[in-house]
């Protein structure tokens, strides 16, 4: 934006946070019967919106013609993220504030000591039947929530602040997930600022908080790197939530350029003198535990949920696995790896639309010798505009092993790239689970989000040998068996880095940005499921997405209406719509 558009948006902008500002002991002091009024609203509202159309202008974005067969199940499958998302987290918005209202305190959950270390372990899904019968319900998902040690608090805030909301690049329920956070579990009033790269989601969330804008408690614009500079340091904000890189969160905090930044943290004199919290990323460790053997139908399947999780946003998530762990005394280690190889080949290769991908790609390629890297240079994907985001990267692993270079596991590419790391654990879980727990907490960056696969057999002989790993892994969502980005979609349960992350050294952020519960002192989310179910995401065999668009959005629409129509619409489509 030039200087003139810059100097009226922040006139506007002054006007917007002086009504927020007006409003912010209104909204903080406000009952939760008040607050539960407008949550039934934005119900109503996310149910009427153009979630189609929503997901083609992400799909464009991304440098896909929505019209056309790939491109379309792009903007099917956002369609769906964003609706079953957004609507889920209001439906346990409702809940909490409900049983606020009628008890004036929230919903109680059932706790118990872990087996191993001194945390409480909270019971958050299923929680009511309505998540009993949801299709992670019927897969046998286990949600909880741990605590450092004793009952937990639950306990609901109101502190009456004007907070800022740096809204994420690379998906458009980020924000909204952000700023409901901020709203209905803290108590502020907020402003949102949408990235760049999202802005196109500006109208979609004008009309879903219209509500809340109109009566002074919202607001939400777009703007260039000044404006958010401008509005981080403007005096009526008192508190800034962020969702991005380390980068972008040093330079708020810390100063523009490195030296600046340095000679701040070392004088501890920060640029940002207000409270500041964030999600930011991780390389997602995937263990695989050996100790058991699997059968050629299960190796196929990890592999398969595996490149999922990978491949999808052409890896730019901030959960993406970036690097995996395995044994390599465990004697399926290499067909493992070839299976996921052959997913990997099948899978064609999207633009590389999130600014820096080239880069941060060619950083990796150059730190390591040829024989450490598999380019896997698959066709490019179709139904592709002309979007000038350059050629499609491929998809690069980076063998390592303890005499590695660390810069895969200490650098967060971003990008389509995904360490593969072998140990020697002599093929017993009781040897290498411990080794692969010690290894990522200590030298693996950041602290967010991890996956363990860990078969059905050992966990009926080494139990003890899982609790202790689930005790001792630093991070801030643990998903069994299947990928850890379920673990933000599970309403109950609790979403950021593991706590201790300082201003000064941090790597996955400080802070949540759910918690339907308002359970207080939270370690962790912990996601249990067995080693093979329904609610586990997969390519198929040649490398596409297993639902079709009508498929997609038949769960669109039962997400938003769980009406009997919709249902048997998704069933029928289910059993006879096939992908493209």
């Amino acid at each position: 934006m030039n200087v003139a558009i810059n100097t009226a948006l922040k006139d506007t902008l002054q006007d917007q946070l002086e009504q927020l500002s007006s409003q912010k002991m209104v909204w903080g002091e406000m009952g939760a019967g008040l607050r539960l009024t407008y949550l039934q609203k934005m119900l109503k509202r996310v149910q009427q919106l153009d979630h189609q159309s929503w997901g083609a202008l992400s799909s464009r974005r991304q440098g896909y013609d929505p019209e056309a067969t790939h491109g379309e199940v792009i903007a099917a499958a956002e369609e769906m993220v964003n609706s079953a998302l957004m609507v889920g987290t209001i439906r346990a918005l409702i809940r909490t504030y409900t049983t606020l209202d009628k008890t004036g305190a929230p919903p109680q959950v059932k706790s118990h000591p872990s087996q191993a270390g001194a945390q409480q372990v909270v019971s958050v899904f299923p929680y009511d039947f309505a998540d009993s019968m949801s299709p992670y319900g019927m897969a046998g998902v286990k949600g909880e929530v741990w605590t450092p040690n004793g009952p937990p608090l639950q306990k609901a805030a109101s502190e009456g602040k004007l907070s800022l909301v740096l809204g994420a690049g690379n998906q458009s329920f980020l924000a909204f997930g952000d700023v409901m956070h901020e709203m209905f579990i803290k108590g502020n009033v907020t402003i949102l600022k949408h990235h760049p790269v999202r802005d196109f989601s500006a109208p979609f969330y004008e009309e879903l908080f219209r509500d809340l804008i109109d009566d002074g408690f919202f607001a939400t614009t777009l703007g260039d790197v000044e404006i958010s500079g401008w509005l981080c340091q403007h005096d009526l904000i008192e508190a800034v939530h962020m969702t991005g890189g380390t980068a972008t969160h040093d330079a708020i905090v810390w100063g523009a350029d490195p030296d600046t930044q340095a000679r701040n943290k070392s004088e501890n004199t920060p640029v940002l003198n207000k409270p500041m919290t964030s999600e930011l990323g991780c390389i997602t460790p995937w263990i695989i535990c050996s100790g058991a053997e699997w059968t050629d139908r299960e190796l196929r399947r990890q592999a398969s949920q595996l490149a999922k999780a990978f491949v999808s946003h052409n890896s730019c998530n901030c959960l993406s696995p970036k690097v995996v762990v395995l044994d390599q005394d465990w004697p399926q280690t290499d067909r493992f790896i070839g299976y996921l190889r052959e997913y990997l080949t099948q899978a064609n290769s999207p633009p590389p639309y999130y600014p820096g991908s080239q880069k941060r790609f060619l950083g990796f390629k150059e730190a390591y010798p040829e024989d450490a890297l598999e380019w896997i240079q698959t066709d490019p994907a179709s139904s592709r505009t002309d979007h000038g985001l350059g050629d499609p990267l491929g998809w690069l692993l980076v063998h390592m092993d303890a005499d590695s270079d660390p810069y895969a596991v200490q650098n967060e590419a971003f990008a389509p790239v995904l360490a593969i790391y072998q140990m020697s654990g002599g093929n017993q879980c009781e040897e290498f689970l411990p080794k692969a727990v010690e290894y990522v907490n200590e030298e693996v960056w950041g602290t967010l989000s991890c996956t363990l696969l860990f078969h059905d057999r050992l966990q009926s002989t080494h139990q003890e040998t899982l609790e202790q790993a689930i005790s001792d892994l630093r991070y801030g969502g643990i998903a069994i068996n299947l990928w850890s980005s379920i673990i933000y979609g599970i309403d109950g349960c609790t979403w950021g880095a593991f706590p201790g992350e300082t201003l000064d050294q941090v790597a996955s952020g400080i802070g949540l940005a759910r918690n339907a519960f308002l359970i207080q002192n939270v370690e962790k989310s912990v996601l249990r499921s067995p080693f093979v179910h329904s609610g586990q995401l997969l390519l198929s065999e040649k490398g596409e997405d297993v639902l079709s668009v009508k498929q997609y959005r038949a769960v669109s629409k039962v997400a938003l209406r769980p009406n009997l129509w919709h249902i048997i619409k998704l069933v029928w489509h289910m059993m006879v719509s096939k992908p493209k």
